[in-house]
C-alpha cells in the first residue's frame, strides 16, 4: 500500500472557494449548499483517513467509520460508498448551481447578452461550435452533447438570441428559452442513465480494488447530476416561472434512493453495498430508468439511446 504525503487537510479551503468573488454559494439552490456543507465534512473525514482498503477480502463492503483514497486512481470515496468530490462538481451542473444561475436569469430583462450569458454558464463557447479547439464545450454543453441534445439546444438558444432583439417576438423568445432548459434538465438526466448503465457493466468484470472504485466514480458521477436537482425552487418571474424543471422532488428522490444515497446524512448511504451485487445494481438502473420514463414520458427506445448515445 502506497503512502499519500498529505498536509493537515480542514474545510476552510474549500469554505473560502465555495464563498469566495463570485461566490458559489450565493448562486446555488439552498438545498444544494446545504448539501455541499456536508459534503465538506466528508471530504475532509476522506482525506484525514488517506489510503484504504474499502471492500474486505470477501468482496464485502467494508468502508470503516469514513471510507478513504482508494484505488490507483485515488478516488476520495466516504462510507456511504459516494465518491464526495463528484457530488460538489457533478452536482452543480444541473439546479444545484449553474442551471440555477441560469435560470435566475430569465427572471429579468432579457436580451442577447442574457442568452449569451446563458451559453456560457452552460459550458458553451461563444461560437455555440462542439467542434471548437481552442475553446472546447465543458460542464453541462459537454454532456448534453456526449448525449446528443447539443443540437436542438443550440438552435433553441439561437431562436431565443434572434427573437429577443424583436419585442413583437417575445412569446417566440420565451418559449425557445423553455425548450432549453427543458433540454438542458433532461440530458442531465439522461446522462445519470448512462452513467448507472456503465457502472454496471464495470462491475460485470471489475477483478481489482482500481475497477471497483472506478465502478463508484461513474455512479458518483452520474447520480450527482440528478441530486441538483433535490428542492429546487422555481423562478418568480420571467418564461420559467412556476415551471423551473420538469422532474418533481419526489422522482429525484425516489431515483437517488435505489441507489441508497441519503442527501441529508451522505455517510449512512449505501451506495456502495451495490458492489457486493451486479443484480441490485441492475434492479437500481431499472429504477432509475422507469423514473426518467415517468418524468419526461419517454419510452424504453428512448432510453436505449441514454444507454448508447450518439453524441450532437
Amino acid at each position: 500500500m502506497k503512502t499519500l504525503c498529505v498536509s493537515p487537510f480542514t474545510r476552510e479551503p474549500l469554505e473560502a472557494a465555495w464563498d469566495g468573488t463570485p461566490s458559489l454559494a450565493d448562486a446555488a439552490s439552498p438545498e444544494f449548499a446545504t448539501f455541499v456543507a456536508l459534503a465538506f465534512e466528508e471530504f475532509v473525514a476522506v482525506i484525514d483517513a488517506g489510503e484504504q482498503d474499502l471492500v474486505d477480502a470477501q468482496g464485502d463492503w467494508s468502508p470503516g467509520e469514513a471510507g478513504g483514497v482508494w484505488g490507483d486512481s485515488d478516488l476520495g470515496i466516504n462510507e456511504g460508498g459516494l465518491e464526495v468530490r463528484q457530488f460538489i462538481d457533478k452536482g452543480s451542473f444541473g439546479g444545484g448551481l449553474l442551471y440555477a444561475w441560469a435560470v435566475a436569469q430569465t427572471e429579468g430583462d432579457i436580451d442577447a447578452a442574457t442568452v449569451d450569458a446563458i451559453a456560457a454558464v452552460w459550458g458553451n463557447n461563444a461560437a455555440l461550435d462542439p467542434m471548437s479547439m481552442e475553446t472546447p464545450l465543458t460542464d453541462a454543453a459537454n454532456y448534453s452533447y456526449q448525449m446528443g441534445f447539443h443540437g436542438t439546444m443550440v438552435a433553441a438558444l439561437a431562436d431565443a438570441k434572434a427573437f429577443s432583439a424583436d419585442a413583437a417576438c417575445t412569446a417566440e423568445r420565451d418559449a425557445a428559452l423553455v425548450q432549453f432548459f427543458n433540454l438542458w434538465e433532461q440530458s442531465m438526466l439522461a446522462r445519470t442513465i448512462f452513467y448507472g448503465n456503465r457502472a454496471a457493466g464495470k462491475l460485470l468484470v471489475a477483478q481489482t480494488d482500481t475497477q471497483l472504485a472506478d465502478v463508484l466514480h461513474d455512479l458518483g458521477e452520474g447520480l450527482a447530476l440528478t441530486l441538483g436537482f433535490v428542492g429546487f425552487a422555481d423562478p418568480a418571474s420571467g418564461p420559467l416561472a412556476g415551471a423551473g424543471r420538469i422532474i418533481a422532488d419526489e422522482q429525484v428522490l425516489d431515483l437517488l434512493g435505489a441507489y441508497g444515497i441519503d442527501i441529508d446524512a451522505p455517510g449512512s448511504s449505501t451506495t456502495g453495498v451495490l458492489l457486493e451485487s451486479l443484480p441490485n445494481l441492475e434492479a437500481a438502473n431499472e429504477a432509475a430508468q422507469g423514473v426518467v420514463m415517468d418524468a419526461y414520458s419517454v419510452d424504453a427506445g428512448v432510453i436505449q439511446t441514454y444507454l448508447m448515445p450518439s453524441a450532437g
